[in-house]
């Protein structure tokens, strides 16, 4: 519930913006060209984040429910690039990849997986401290090891045992979009 009335509360504000810019141009305000332009931008971008808003409800709906996905055969690198690509496209950032090793591969829902790894992109653009993402993936012997780190820093010792409990947020979110819920 608590999730749900956060998720609630956040969509209403890309709403309100979306339907007021909509009245605005309705009104006749599309002619003048920097209105017009001012309210696609922000339309735009109030989109955006409502989308974000809406994937994350699914995410968790989907993750918290018996219907889990399939496993196959998944690139690791294919994979995490793709998760890189949706978390910079919705919110920029600077994230770089590096891949050493050949055959990245895993056994896995590659939705899952593309899932975590966004989660943990998005968390170190969130949290470090305006710093770029490093993002590796290696292999070892019959691993594959992904690693995702920013400068920033980093969880508090005293959050690290919690940071995995739906909804926990640390000390160093207030003022930071999200619910708790991506790790």
């Amino acid at each position: 519930r608590l999730f749900l009335g956060e998720a609630g509360h956040e969509m209403r504000t890309p709403v309100t913006a979306i339907s007021a810019y909509l009245e605005v141009l309705d009104a006749g305000a599309a002619e003048d060209p920097h209105v017009r332009t001012s309210a696609i931008w922000t339309m735009r971008g109030e989109t955006k984040r409502l989308r974000a808003l809406v994937e994350r409800v699914m995410a968790l709906a989907r993750l918290e429910g018996s219907d889990r996905g399939e496993t196959e055969l998944v690139d690791v690198v294919e994979s995490v690039r793709d998760a890189i690509d949706h978390v910079t496209l919705v919110g920029g950032g600077d994230v770089f990849l590096t891949a050493t090793g050949e055959d990245a591969i895993v056994c896995a829902d590659p939705w899952e997986l593309q899932e975590a790894v966004g989660n943990l992109v998005d968390n170190a653009l969130k949290y470090g401290a305006g710093t770029p993402v490093e993002v590796s993936v290696d292999r070892a012997d019959t691993s594959v090891i992904v690693r995702v780190s920013d400068g920033g820093a980093g969880v508090a010792e005293v959050d690290r045992e919690r940071i995995f409990t739906n909804f926990f947020r640390g000390d160093g979110a207030p003022g930071t979009s999200g619910s708790g819920h991506g790790l």
